[in-house]
């Protein structure tokens, strides 16, 4: 596969191959769902971080700001 295309461009063009060509996917759907759980477990973590490690400090996705 070449490295020089954008990663996005890569997986759509491999996702059209799959529909179009029948070509095996790139990913499995075991593989996919599991990225997917992996991906909400980190956000919801993320939700639920006390960044400054205790219970009267900043909490969540809400300290994250463009002015941070």
């Amino acid at each position: 596969m070449d490295e020089s295309i954008e990663p996005l461009r890569r997986q759509a063009e491999a996702f059209r191959q799959t529909v179009a060509q029948g070509a095996p996917p790139v990913v499995s759907a075991r593989d996919g769902l599991a990225a997917v759980r992996l991906a909400a477990d980190i956000v919801e973590a993320i939700k639920h971080h006390r960044w400054d490690g205790d219970s009267s400090g900043r909490e969540g996705l809400g300290v994250i700001t463009k002015d941070s």
